[in-house]
C-alpha cells in the first residue's frame, strides 16, 4: 500500500546546462585551416520560412555569422522583397511551405533572377531528391549554425565569380 500524497513534499529536480555569451563562429579554427573563408559581413540573406520559430533560429544563425537577414513567412513575401530592388545575396528557403512552396519559389527565383544563388532545407528525406533533380542545393535539418554558414558562404562566393 503506498503512502498517502503530502503536498508541499515530494522530489525536487535541478538541470544544469552550460552557459555561454560567446557569439557563433561562422567557421571553426579547423575549417579554417582546410581552406574555408569566413563570409563578408555586406552580405544578405532572405530566410523564407512559415514556421516561426525555424526562421528565427535560422536567421539568428546567419547573423551570427556576420550576415544581414531578412525575414518573410510566404514565398510570395519573398517574391515581392525581391521585386523591390532589395539587394539580397541569397535566398534561404525551407522546402515544405503552405500556398507557393520552396521548389517552387526557386523555380520563380531562378526565372526572375537567375544569378541569385538559393539553398533549400528540409527535414523530409522523400522531398531532397526532387531539389536535387533541378539543381538545387539543399540542406538537412537539423543543421549546425557552421554548416549554415559554410554552405551559405561557399554559394554566395561561387555566385560571385
Amino acid at each position: 500500500m503506498r503512502p498517502p500524497k503530502v503536498i508541499g513534499q515530494g522530489t525536487t529536480f535541478h538541470i544544469y546546462l552550460p552557459a555561454t555569451f560567446e557569439p557563433v563562429t561562422a567557421v571553426s579554427d579547423a575549417s579554417m585551416a582546410h581552406g574555408h573563408q569566413p563570409p563578408l559581413s555586406s552580405k544578405r540573406v532572405l530566410v523564407v520560412d512559415d514556421d516561426i520559430e525555424v526562421a528565427h533560429l535560422a536567421s539568428e544563425l546567419l547573423e551570427g555569422c556576420g550576415y544581414a537577414v531578412k525575414l518573410v513567412h510566404r514565398a510570395m513575401a519573398a517574391l515581392d522583397l525581391l521585386n523591390t530592388g532589395e539587394p539580397i545575396d541569397l535566398v534561404f528557403s525551407d522546402i515544405i511551405m503552405p500556398g507557393m512552396n520552396g521548389l517552387q519559389l526557386a523555380e520563380e527565383v531562378r526565372r526572375r533572377f537567375p544569378k541569385l544563388p538559393i539553398l533549400l532545407a528540409t527535414g523530409y528525406n522523400e522531398v531532397a531528391p526532387d531539389a536535387a533533380v533541378e539543381g538545387l542545393p539543399i540542406i538537412p535539418k537539423p543543421f549546425s549554425a557552421n554548416a549554415l554558414c559554410r554552405q551559405v558562404g561557399e554559394l554566395i562566393r561561387a555566385s560571385a565569380t
